[in-house]
C-alpha cells in the first residue's frame, strides 16, 4: 500500500462484512503481513470488535492446537540472494499484470478460471524449493511452539497437508487461485476455492432451470 494505493468500493464492503460478524458475536483477528507491516504496531489492540495480533492459536473442534501467523517473519532464515529475491518480486508484479489479461480472455470465451501466476510458479524449480523450504520453516515454529500445526499464507500457495505429523495450512489468496482454508462442523480442515464454488453454484441453477 505504500507503493501504490488500490482501494475500490468492493473493499469497503468486504470490510464491512466483516465487522457485522465480528459485532454478531463471531471471534475476528486480524494477522498483518508484509502488504499491510504497518498494522503490526496496533498489535494487542482491538479495532471495534477485531483484534489485531501477530499470530494466533485456532483450536479446533477436535482439539487440534495450530500457530496462525502470515509468514513473512521466516524470509530471512529461506531468502539468501537480494537480487535474485529483488528480480522475482519484479517477476511476480510482471505476471499479476499479465494474469489479468489471461482471466479476462478467459472471462469473454465462457473459459474457466486458469492462474497464469500459479502454473509458472509450480514450474520454476527455485520457486518449489523456496515453498517447501517455507513448509519446513512454518512447521518447525508450530513443533517449537508444542503446537499441532500451523496455518499461513504469504507465498500464495495454497495448501492442506500433513509431515511427520505436524499438520501445514496455507490459505493461498484471493488474487491468484481465490482460495482459503475453512474447518467444517466435525474440526476437519480443507481448501475452497471461489472459482469452483462458482461453478458448483451455477451448474445447480442450470438444473433447477
Amino acid at each position: 500500500m505504500r507503493r501504490s494505493f488500490y482501494w475500490p468500493s468492493i473493499h469497503t464492503e468486504v470490510l464491512r462484512e466483516i465487522l457485522a460478524i465480528s459485532k454478531a458475536g463471531t471471534r475476528v483477528t486480524f494477522i498483518p503481513g508484509n502488504h499491510d507491516d504497518d498494522f503490526r504496531k496496533l498489535a494487542g489492540l482491538r479495532v471495534g470488535e477485531i483484534e489485531i495480533a501477530t499470530h494466533a492459536v485456532h483450536v479446533t473442534r477436535t482439539g487440534r492446537r495450530l500457530l496462525v501467523l502470515h509468514g513473512d517473519e521466516f524470509d530471512s532464515l529461506i531468502k539468501s540472494n537480494t537480487l535474485i529475491v529483488s528480480a522475482g518480486t519484479i517477476a511476480y508484479d510482471v505476471l499479476l499484470r499479465l494474469n489479468r489479461i489471461v482471466h479476462w480472455t478467459n472471462s469473454l470465451l465462457g473459459r474457466p478460471y486458469f492462474s497464469l501466476a500459479q502454473h509458472v510458479k509450480s514450474r520454476v524449480k527455485n520457486a518449489r524449493h523456496y515453498v517447501d523450504r517455507f513448509k519446513r520453516a512454518c512447521m518447525l515454529a508450530a513443533q517449537e511452539a508444542g503446537l499441532d500445526g500451523v496455518v499461513s499464507g504469504h507465498i500464495h500457495r495454497a495448501d492442506v497437508s500433513c509431515r511427520d505429523g505436524v499438520m501445514y495450512c496455507n490459505g493461498g489468496d484471493w488474487v491468484e487461485s481465490c482460495s482459503a482454508v475453512v474447518e467444517d462442523e466435525h474440526g476437519q480442515l480443507s481448501l475452497i476455492n471461489w472459482h469452483e464454488l462458482c461453478a458448483i453454484e451455477a451448474a445447480s441453477i442450470r438444473q433447477a432451470a
